[in-house]
């Protein structure tokens, strides 16, 4: 079982490493009690694909439209 510091430094290794390899975007899903769940699931999608459930590709560009 990964103690508290090394999920902290994995999360960030694979945020640096999704950032280098110019993913457009990563959803994290926490458990509805908040507590830790230990296993790391990795879900490459293409632009045309989306996530399931509240992710930020299923939201609107809130800016499309708008005129300054």
């Amino acid at each position: 079982m990964m103690d508290k510091d090394m999920m902290i430094d994995d999360i960030i290794a694979m945020l640096d490493s999704s950032v280098k390899q110019g993913v457009g975007h990563m959803n994290v899903t926490v458990n509805e009690e908040g507590s830790i769940n230990i296993e790391k699931t990795v879900e490459n999608m293409t632009n045309g694909d989306c996530g399931t459930g509240n992710v930020a590709c299923r939201i609107p560009n809130l800016m499309d439209g708008v005129e300054k």
